[in-house]
C-alpha cells in the first residue's frame, strides 16, 4: 500500500494543533502497517513533538520539494498557497486536505472540515469533496476507545488548563489568577511549555496521548483554547470552558457552545474577556451544570474514533 505524505506547520507563532492533529493520521496510518513521511515548517517546539517521526524541514508552502512518486497526501496548513497545492496533487494520487475556516478553494481532493455548519460556502466548492462534520475529526489514539461515563465530583479539586501548548498570547497567568480567586485549594494541572511560578500548580509538557487523556480523567472541568483539543475533552465527557485564542477557532467557539458542551468565555481579545471567563468558571462550579454537560458533549462525540477519511485512501 501506498506511504502517505504529510504536510503541514507548527510551532511557538502557529501554535501545535496541526501537528497533534496529523499525528492522528499519521498513528492510523502506520497502524495498517504502512510508511508515513512528513514535510514540515516548523522550530525547536514542533521538533521536539515529532522525535519519533520522518521530517523534512524547511518552508515547503512556498516550494514543494516532496518527491514525485506514487504515494497519497495530507495537507494541514494556513498559509500554503494554491500553486504549491495544485503541485502536491499532481504528484500524489490522492490528496485530503484539513481545513478549520473554508481558506480557499482546494484543488481536486478530500477536505475535511470537521466543525459542523450548514453548507460549503459556494465561492471555496471547486472540485474538491468536502467532508463535514465531527465523525470526520482526527483523534489520536489514546481517543479511539468508548468512554464509560465520566465520574463527575461534586467538589472541584482538580483543573485543567490548556492554552495552547506554546500560549504565546500568555494567557495562561490571567486563566490561573481567576481560578485561584474562585478555587483557591482546587489543584491546577497546567499543560504548557511556558513555567509559571503559581501555588497548587502542576506543570506538564511533552506528554503523550495517552498522558494526556488520564489527565483530563483526573480533572473536574477545564479551560482551554478552543482548539483541537475540544474533541479530546468532549470524547472524555470533560466539562470545560473554552475560548477563541486566534481567528479560525471562532466557528469551534460558537459550535461547541451552543450545543451545551462547553461553556464560551468569548474571544481573548474582547474588552470584557475576564468578566466573560469570571462568570463561567462560577457558573461551572455547579455540580448540575457540569453533569449536563459532560453528558452532552459525550453523545456528541458518540462514534467518534479513528481518522475517517483514510478509509477514502484505502
Amino acid at each position: 500500500m501506498l506511504p502517505l505524505h504529510i504536510f503541514t506547520e507548527g510551532g511557538l507563532s502557529q501554535g501545535l494543533g496541526h501537528l497533534t492533529r496529523c499525528l492522528a493520521y499519521a498513528h492510523a496510518w502506520r497502524e495498517l502497517g504502512r510508511n508515513v513521511c512528513w514535510w514540515v515548517d516548523g522550530d525547536k517546539y514542533a521538533s521536539n513533538l515529532l522525535l519519533e517521526e520522518s521530517v523534512t524541514w524547511g518552508k515547503w508552502q512556498e516550494q514543494c520539494t516532496a518527491p514525485n512518486i506514487n504515494a497519497f497526501g495530507l495537507v494541514d496548513s494556513y498559509s500554503a498557497s494554491s500553486f504549491v497545492l495544485d503541485i502536491i496533487v499532481k504528484s500524489h494520487s490522492k490528496v485530503i486536505f484539513l481545513d478549520d475556516t473554508f481558506r480557499i478553494q482546494y484543488p481536486k481532493g478530500y477536505v475535511v472540515h470537521a466543525t459542523e455548519c450548514d453548507d460549503v460556502p459556494e465561492v471555496v466548492k471547486g472540485d474538491s469533496t468536502w467532508l463535514i462534520g465531527k465523525e470526520w475529526q482526527a483523534l489520536r489514539p489514546a481517543f479511539w476507545r468508548n468512554f464509560p461515563a465520566k465520574n463527575i465530583s461534586f467538589y472541584v479539586k482538580n483543573i485543567f488548563i490548556m492554552i495552547g501548548g506554546t500560549d504565546h498570547l500568555n494567557l495562561t497567568e490571567k486563566v490561573c489568577n481567576e481560578l485561584k480567586a474562585a478555587h483557591p485549594s482546587s489543584m491546577l494541572h497546567i499543560v504548557s511549555n511556558k513555567k509559571l511560578h503559581l501555588e497548587n500548580a502542576r506543570f506538564y509538557n511533552s506528554l503523550t496521548d495517552y498522558e494526556i487523556c488520564d489527565l483530563m480523567m483526573m480533572c473536574d472541568f477545564s479551560i482551554t483554547s478552543a482548539s483541537q483539543c475540544i474533541f479530546e475533552l468532549a470524547k472524555v465527557g470533560m466539562p470545560g470552558i473554552i475560548l477563541a485564542t486566534a481567528q479560525n477557532q471562532d466557528q469551534q467557539l460558537q459550535v461547541w457552545s451552543e450545543n451545551g458542551s462547553f461553556l464560551s468565555a468569548g474571544c481573548w481579545y474582547e474588552t470584557a474577556a475576564n468578566e466573560k471567563l469570571r462568570e463561567c468558571i462560577n457558573n461551572i462550579s455547579s455540580f448540575d451544570v457540569r453533569q449536563y454537560m459532560s453528558t452532552i458533549s459525550r453523545m456528541e462525540m458518540s462514534g467518534v474514533s479513528k481518522p475517517k477519511a483514510l478509509e477514502l485512501l484505502c
